[in-house]
Formats: structure tokens, sequence, C-alpha cells
């Protein structure tokens, strides 16, 4: 039952009175003539997720791929200077708030630095090589342009250094 101009939908209020219904953009009509919110659509649809509700780096998973996921450790990097360590002068303190950037050490035994394919988004970091696969949801927001990569043959391991998005800038100055 769509609403013509020239004849608005009304509602039947309990008392015998009718009331004009207004224009709600988030309120649908449906075939049968009943008003729902879209809200109410979005959850009958046969969607799990919204496109809002998935995570960055989501595409990035797939459950078809057999290679193993390395070891890896997160570590989180502070630049602690003599005015720090015995006066406390700069006002920093031993949290991760104050930390600036995150070391991602990744264990890749039986590997060469040509092998390794790295890709770095703002929450999501995505290695490939030939023998792993690791797709790794960061903890903390990064700067994906900046960082470095440096490979240690002799160890078979990758450290990845990103610098952080502090939301506290303003105060913990470098």
């Amino acid at each position: 039952m769509a609403a013509h101009e020239d004849n608005p939908p009304f509602v039947s209020k309990g008392n015998g009175k009718r009331q004009q219904l207004r224009h709600d953009p988030n309120v649908q009509e449906l075939q049968s003539g009943t008003r729902v919110t879209t809200a109410y659509m979005k959850k009958r649809s046969k969607d799990i997720w919204s496109e809002e509700e998935v995570a960055e780096g989501s595409h990035y998973d797939d459950l078809a791929d057999p290679r193993p996921q390395p070891e890896y450790e997160i570590i989180l990097k502070q630049s602690v200077g003599t005015e720090d360590l015995f006066l406390g002068l700069s006002g920093k303190d031993p949290s991760s708030m104050c930390c600036e950037a995150m070391l991602v050490k990744i264990k890749l035994p039986d590997t060469m630095a040509t092998d390794v394919v790295l890709d770095v988004k703002e929450k999501f970091l995505d290695l490939r090589t030939p023998k792993h696969k690791l797709g790794l949801h960061l903890p903390r927001a990064i700067h994906s342009q900046e960082g470095k990569a440096q490979f240690f043959s002799e160890r078979g391991e990758l450290e990845v250094t990103l610098l952080l998005k502090r939301s506290m800038d303003f105060i913990n100055t470098q």
C-alpha cells in the first residue's frame, strides 16, 4: 500500500482519532502495508554482519589455505632518555599509552627474504611466504606508510617496526 501525496497515510489511535504519519527516512512500508524501521529490515536480512561490523583485513582470511601460521610476538616500544630515567621530566610513564612503536617479531624458518610478501594496513598485517601465512589483526592502530621491516636470515626471523597512531599525541611529546 503506497502512500500518495494527496492521500497521506493515517494511523488510528485508541481514542478513535486518526493521526497523520510524517515521512521518516528510517521507516519503510512493506507490501502488506505494515510500517517498520530500517533497523528491523536489516535484522530480517540473511546477512550475519553489516558492512560496518566486518573488521579490516577480514577479506585476507582464507580458511581453505593449508599453510600454517608462523610464531609471532608483539612488543610495544618506548623511547626513553636520561631525563625520563633519572628525573622524570618528560611526563612519560611505563604504560602502553606512552609507547611510540610496535615491534612484531615473526619466526620464518627455512625462508629467504625474497620469498616474503608483506602488506600492512592501519589495523592489519598480512604476511605471505610459500610455507607460511599470517593475517594479524593489530591491537592498536598504526601509521601504515611509516615503518620498517628487517629480515634476519641467520635466525630466520622478520622484525617489523610500526609507528603507533597515538590518541594522546599532544600530551606524549617525543
